[in-house]
């Protein structure tokens, strides 16, 4: 938007006009000293309301603003690195418990200037990481401004304001192709941003609440209730949003309620991204987020209740697809399995989520667990035939030569490292028990026996670690 000035009679030049005075001559309704250079809002504004905007008025305003401008007579123009220079200047030799505030001191003396320009408004700067200096106004009275949308927005401005009265959802326009007219301080704003890819977000109001989620199993009627979930309601004229997160920003909700509380568009996220290069037993929220995780695969009903100033307002259900949970269920099972096997051997190991997790890696983990406790192998997953080896003399090795030997009983020992995260772990010696099988010798070195088992009917495994690290 451009700020066009625009030049106004203080006495009106035909009677009639406002301010008309009949015994001022034709050349003096035309002199400079008649004249006044005003905004081309005001310069419509005092003709509007003379009554208000006296001749008096109008000639003080003018006698200020030339004195003004003949002050700044023969000044160097404001540059950019001015307003640093100043601050630098004003916090020179200022107490050193001055420097942590100065940054929002600098917000505060912002925010004050420009609300200044229209105290109909309250205004609060900040600064963004990602969008840089933002302005938040908030009206302290219902005002009137008048907006006209441009260029590429004017069509995404008309569903877009439906959108915000309707279902109360934000509208975003570029700053370029935006013009406010009816208060000078959007004058600032928009001349201040619009040259630098500027953007306005209008948004209605948010109500504070506290949200809760709660899952119920359908079968037993047992019960998981997550964190607390601080959040807010936007209202809409046909449903209201509803945002909240909790557990550090880690789960997420945004739901858009009906009017008869029918829930609909629901984004409902957990994100694990911070637990990356963390410890495996050091990661926040590990219990709750697992607990949800195996009832939200396992069809679990969930409720969001929703309280207002300790009141309850909403409860309502939430449709969660179970198939959706099934990539992170599975990652909370290998981080437990992972939680399980370091508290084991007594070392750690960090989260990498961006390493490829195989099915061999989960079976491999899982097995390295289970012999903690011990556990039979299933005859299915066991690749045959069974490599052994075992310490022999020359005398006990010699009943295994040239032949297969039946064996009810066979103690086994297996070394082996895996893969956890893509981290090489070193497990301590698994004891195999095996039970109905054929052993044959392969090789025989350095008193060590080396032997291939095969299966036979009712055959089993039966692996434990041997000792504890």
């Amino acid at each position: 938007m451009t700020n066009v000035g625009k030049a106004a009679h203080i006495c009106a030049a035909s009677p009639g006009g406002a301010r008309y005075d009949a015994s001022m001559t034709s050349n003096e309704r035309k002199a400079f000293s008649n004249g006044i250079w005003l905004c081309a809002i005001h310069a419509d504004e005092i003709d509007r309301d003379f009554n208000t905007y006296t001749v008096e008025t109008l000639r003080s305003w003018k006698k200020q603003a030339e004195a003004a401008a003949k002050a700044e007579l023969g000044k160097r123009q404001p540059a950019a690195q001015d307003a640093p220079d100043l601050l630098a200047m004003a916090l020179t030799g200022m107490p050193k418990s001055f420097l942590p505030s100065a940054i929002q001191n600098a917000h505060r003396a912002t925010a004050q200037v420009l609300s200044q320009a229209d105290p109909r408004f309250d205004v609060v700067t900040r600064y963004d990481p990602h969008h840089g200096t933002v302005f938040q106004v908030n009206a302290k009275e219902n005002v009137q401004l008048a907006m006209t949308v441009g260029g590429r927005d004017a069509r995404m401005a008309a569903t877009g304001f439906d959108a915000l009265f309707e279902h109360g959802q934000s509208l975003e326009l570029d700053m370029t192709n935006v013009a406010i007219q009816g208060s000078p301080l959007f004058d600032a704003i928009v001349d201040m941003t619009k040259g630098a890819g500027g953007k306005m977000q209008i948004f209605r109001p948010p109500t504070r609440v506290i949200q809760k989620i709660m899952l119920t199993n359908p079968d037993t009627l047992e019960t998981l209730v997550l964190d607390d979930m601080p959040g807010e309601i936007v209202w809409g004229t046909k449903s209201f949003c509803l945002r909240g997160e909790s557990m550090a920003g880690m789960l997420k909700l945004v739901a858009e309620v009906g009017d008869g509380g029918a829930v609909s568009n629901v984004n409902f996220n957990i994100s694990v991204e911070n637990w990356q290069s963390r410890p495996v037993d050091q990661l926040p929220w590990f219990s709750k987020i697992a607990q949800f995780a195996e009832a939200a695969l396992n069809g679990w009903k969930v409720s969001l209740i929703v309280e207002l100033d300790g009141e309850r307002l909403y409860v309502m259900s939430i449709n969660l697809r179970p198939e959706g949970f099934k990539r992170l269920a599975t990652l909370m099972t290998y981080l437990q399995w992972a939680r399980r096997l370091t508290e084991f051997l007594g070392t750690s190991l960090n989260v990498d989520l961006t390493s490829g997790l195989a099915d061999e890696d989960y079976v491999e983990l899982k097995d390295s667990v289970d012999a903690i406790d011990g556990y039979y192998k299933p005859l299915e997953s066991i690749k045959f035939p069974i490599r052994s080896a075992a310490k022999m003399d020359e005398d006990e090795v010699s009943r295994f030569r040239n032949q297969r030997y039946r064996f009810k009983e066979f103690d086994a020992t297996e070394r082996k490292s895996i893969n956890v995260f893509g981290q090489a772990v070193s497990l301590p010696p698994v004891h195999i028990m095996v039970r109905n099988g054929l052993l044959e010798l392969v090789s025989y070195e350095n008193s060590v026996a080396s032997f291939h088992i095969y299966p036979l009917e009712d055959f089993d495994a039966y692996c434990r670690f041997a000792t504890k690290p």
